[in-house]
């Protein structure tokens, strides 16, 4: 009996050490199911938050780029396509940095951009032309009305030396007169050819010396003439002063037009 005992008390025993160890096995099988759903638990946490900080730094480029567009920039006109009306402001943010710039965006009462023409603008991404273009042009150095007049009254009883090109002939509203326009005028500093641009058009007597020129538009002259002051009177408003220039002198052809030069060589 003892030794019947014996032999199934190591039975009892050898049992309960099998279905410790499948407990145990059965733990370990819990353990690492647990520990996979937990990794993929974490993967699926880091692929979120890495898709929230793209998102975010996408949002971050597209306040950028809304924060540029509305800055206001400064530059100057490196370039100007005066027949396409188009050209590029440079010197905005780098140097030798260019941007696109149409003549639709240039602020009344002026329609291009003269070379060194100092602007402010804002910045719009053109996605058609897949690049960015200046909107809102404000020209700084030129003005027209009171900034013009002032520095005309400057120069007032004063003769000095002026450039311009001819645009068109005129009558005059009173008299027998003649009257032509000039664009672009010029005050001509110094001898070395600098200039100082006052405003872009101005009516002024077709002297004899200019009429004997027989001028075509675009031809550009270099004159002296005297600043003096009148009364400029429309109908429905208030009179004011202005300036104009009278008595023109040694007046010269500089540059004759585009079209005066294809006559010459068909000549």
């Amino acid at each position: 009996f003892s030794q019947a005992h014996a032999f199934f008390g190591n039975i009892y025993r050898t049992s309960l050490t099998m279905k410790r160890a499948n407990k145990a096995s059965n733990n370990d099988k819990w353990v690492k199911a647990g520990n996979q759903k937990l990794k993929q638990a974490l993967d699926d946490a880091n692929q979120r938050i890495t898709k929230l900080l793209a998102e975010n730094q996408q949002l971050r480029e597209e306040l950028n780029s809304a924060n540029d567009r509305l800055k206001i920039h400064k530059g100057k006109c490196v370039f100007w396509n005066g027949p396409k009306g188009y050209g590029h402001i440079g010197n905005f943010r780098q140097r030798n940095s260019k941007i696109f710039v149409h003549f639709s965006e240039i602020k009344h009462p002026f329609k291009k951009l003269n070379i060194n023409d100092k602007v402010e603008f804002q910045i719009k991404y053109n996605p058609n032309k897949n690049r960015p273009e200046a909107i809102n042009v404000i020209v700084k150095n030129r003005r027209r009305g009171k900034p013009i007049r002032d520095r005309m009254a400057s120069l007032e009883s004063d003769r000095r030396t002026f450039s311009a090109k001819f645009d068109k002939k005129g009558d005059k509203k009173t008299g027998t007169e003649k009257r032509i326009m000039l664009k672009n005028l010029y005050l001509v500093r110094d001898d070395n050819g600098k200039k100082e641009y006052l405003c872009d058009h101005v009516w002024m007597n077709e002297s004899k010396p200019m009429k004997d020129l027989n001028l075509r538009k675009g031809d550009e002259i270099k004159f002296n003439a005297r600043v003096s002051r009148y009364r400029k009177c429309h109908k429905g408003k208030e009179v004011q002063m202005d300036y104009r220039l009278v008595y023109p002198t040694r007046v010269s052809l500089t540059s004759q037009s585009f079209q005066d030069l294809l006559n010459d060589d068909s000549d």
